[in-house]
């Protein structure tokens, strides 16, 4: 083999040896060919990061981590190596905060103070901050889920064994039959409320006409058989308002006058009697008044 033949055999295993490096940090998420600076961050635990794990700040991607060591002086800290684009300038008192998801993933997000005099230099240490965000919420509710199962598994014990009873369904059946038979009781005592409700007012229109007459019979005569007609008159009346109010009621033999015909209409033969004689009196009040002085 001639020596030129090993120079081009030599220098093409050294370019394809650099070509996948180049193509196995690229995958890894490393430009050899960007100027980055270089920054670090101490955490006390940095469980679920990785190298190449991605910086970003305000959601824009502005570098990687390049590199985790264990400070075997310090044993509380961990030092992590960032690569940051050279364009972006740091503010002072900016936090690389490790933020946990909720599925385990852990990403670096930077937060740029505010201060727009004073500029970390490459090299710096920035501070570091964790945040579990939802994962560690869920870790401090996990005891008490825990102690809710049990309570869970009699519930849903309990449950089954209400719906697979029989008795359930039948009472189910009854009830809706209850209802049924409540809203005809309730149509019938509308119907027949509506009756005793004339009945009532014609009473109250015979209580309020038998007052106006004792009124006009006691300023008519002072004879004392006149006053204790009218006192006799008075108590009607009470009387009168007494069943009214009863009627009203629903109570007492009202039952027996709403469902008795006979009887409504004997008091409706009454009342009219009643008008007859209010009529008569009112008409011709002298016949009354000489009959009762003798």
């Amino acid at each position: 083999m001639s020596k030129t033949k090993e120079i081009v055999i030599a220098f093409t295993f050294l370019l394809a040896l650099a070509l996948l490096y180049i193509g196995i940090n690229f995958l890894k998420g490393k430009n050899l060919f960007s100027k980055n600076n270089v920054y670090y961050a101490c955490y006390t635990d940095v469980t679920g990061l990785s190298n190449t794990t991605p910086i970003y700040t305000n959601g824009v991607r502005i570098g990687i981590v390049d590199g985790i060591s264990y400070n075997y002086n310090n044993p509380d800290n961990i030092v992590v190596r960032l690569k940051i684009n050279k364009d972006l300038r740091i503010p002072s008192g900016s936090v690389a905060v490790l933020e946990t998801e909720l599925l385990g993933s852990v990403n670096m997000n930077l937060i740029l103070a505010d201060s727009k005099d004073h500029f970390l230099t490459p090299g710096d240490t920035l501070q570091g901050n964790i945040d579990k965000g939802t994962l560690s919420q869920i870790s401090a509710m996990m005891p008490k889920i825990t102690s809710l199962i049990p309570r869970l598994d009699s519930i849903l014990l309990s449950i089954n064994t209400l719906t697979s009873d029989s008795s359930l369904v039948r009472s189910l059946h009854n009830a809706e039959s209850l209802t049924a038979n409540a809203n005809r009781t309730i149509n019938q005592i509308s119907s027949l409320t509506a009756p005793a409700g004339s009945l009532i007012s014609k009473l109250n229109s015979v209580s309020s006409d038998l007052d106006s007459i004792t009124k006009q019979l006691s300023q008519a005569t002072n004879a004392v058989d006149l006053r204790v007609l009218v006192n006799q008159l008075d108590e009607t009346i009470k009387n009168l308002n007494k069943v009214s109010s009863e009627l009203n009621s629903k109570e007492g033999t009202a039952g027996l006058l709403l469902s008795d015909p006979t009887l409504y209409e004997n008091l409706n033969k009454v009342c009219t009697d009643a008008e007859t004689l209010i009529n008569d009196i009112r008409e011709h009040p002298s016949h009354y008044i000489k009959f009762w002085k003798k």
